[in-house]
């Protein structure tokens, strides 16, 4: 055979079966069980993995292989089903260029066991193969990490595995990692076009480097956290000032940094005791008001026909803006969610998944109110 001839594709995919009993007189054997080719079970099939090989330049096409399996053919077993065809058809002589398949959850799982396999046995036959300079990229990223969290230290964060993150200490790790870091970045140039420039990225970390152990030997500091050194309380307050403006459905400002935002003593920046009252209400014409005729929600709960999926509708809307909105805070999960499963809500529940939450009776008058619009066509 030529070349082009060898060159194919082998395509494999799953059909499904109608279980039954079917026995094959010549071998002597039932055949409908699961069958994978090297073991039977005593399990009936209902699908079947087909392997087809097609060529790439010649069009020639031709089923190879197929086995049986109950519910689908798994991963782990798939992978070794594929590499079981690949074998045999390179032992035949043709050459294997792609597989090809869809993107079922059992078919991604087989392409990802085998990538990772071959990744191993590359790992494992390259030694020495990778440059020298890898190395030096390598102490390069672990330098880095240190100096990171060297200056990064909280109570928030695990200091067990990485004893940098904890406060600087006059006998702590911090001291030997800035002295090198100082040393390090020092001799440290960015090159351009030929030419050696000075960044202001590392000219600022040995400033920084070299202050920290100056600012501790000056006042005689015992213990310091470096994380109190960062600008997040001040991006968390820009954050916090931009959303006052964007965001008209909550007025709860969530921070987007690692520090929460504790704004009490803004307080007397913001309230002026002595300020003055103004009112504009007097120019307004009131009798443009709609007149707004509610229900009672006591009324509408002496009919579960009504009440029942109201609490449903309910759940869900909570559980969206729950999600979406306010989504952590504790003050609005107590004022809109209750802790007692109301008993529609629980035979609603699908196959035991407890994903919908209890409205409470404040959120219920809302959305009976919001309903009671709707249908008066006030909004």
């Amino acid at each position: 055979m030529k070349i082009e001839q060898k060159l194919c594709v082998v395509m494999f995919d799953e059909v499904s079966l109608k279980s039954n009993v079917a026995y094959n007189e010549r071998k002597d054997k039932i055949t409908s069980l699961v069958d994978n080719g090297q073991n039977r079970k005593t399990e009936f099939a209902d699908h079947a993995q087909v392997f087809m090989l097609r060529g790439l330049i010649y069009n020639y096409k031709q089923a190879i292989s197929y086995t049986f399996a109950s519910s689908a053919t798994k991963g782990p077993e798939l992978a070794q089903q594929i590499k079981d065809v690949i074998r045999g058809l390179q032992e035949s002589g043709f050459i294997v260029v792609a597989t090809v398949c869809d993107q079922g959850p059992n078919n991604s799982q087989a392409l990802k066991l085998l990538i990772n396999e071959t990744r191993g046995i590359y790992l494992r036959k390259g030694k020495n193969i990778l440059p020298a300079e890898c190395k030096d990229t390598a102490d390069l990223l672990l330098f880095m990490d240190n100096i990171f969290d060297s200056v990064n230290g909280s109570r928030q964060k695990n200091r067990n595995a990485k004893p940098l993150l904890g406060p600087a200490t006059p006998n702590s790790a911090h001291h030997l990692i800035w002295i090198e870091g100082v040393q390090i970045f020092k001799s440290m140039k960015f090159v351009s076009n030929g030419k050696k420039q000075s960044v202001p990225s590392i000219t600022n970390w040995v400033w920084t480097l070299s202050r920290i152990n100056k600012l501790q030997n000056e006042f005689n500091v015992s213990s310091v956290w470096l994380r109190h050194f960062n600008q997040d309380p001040l991006e968390n307050f820009f954050g916090a000032r931009n959303n006052i403006h964007s965001n008209n459905i909550s007025n709860n400002i969530h921070p987007r940094k690692c520090e929460k935002d504790f704004c009490d003593a803004l307080y007397s920046l913001t309230i002026n005791e002595n300020a003055e009252t103004t009112s504009t209400c007097s120019s307004f014409d009131f009798s443009n008001i709609f007149e707004f005729n509610f229900t009672p929600i006591e009324i509408k709960e002496r009919d579960p026909r009504i009440v029942g999926p109201l609490q449903y509708i309910r759940g869900y809307f909570f559980k969206k803006i729950k999600s979406k909105i306010f989504k952590t805070c504790t003050d609005c999960c107590n004022l809109l969610m209750e802790k007692n499963e109301i008993e529609y809500i629980k035979y609603r529940e699908y196959a035991g998944r407890r994903w919908l939450c209890t409205p409470s009776k404040k959120l219920i008058e809302l959305i009976s109110n919001m309903q009671d619009l709707i249908k008066q066509k006030k909004i």
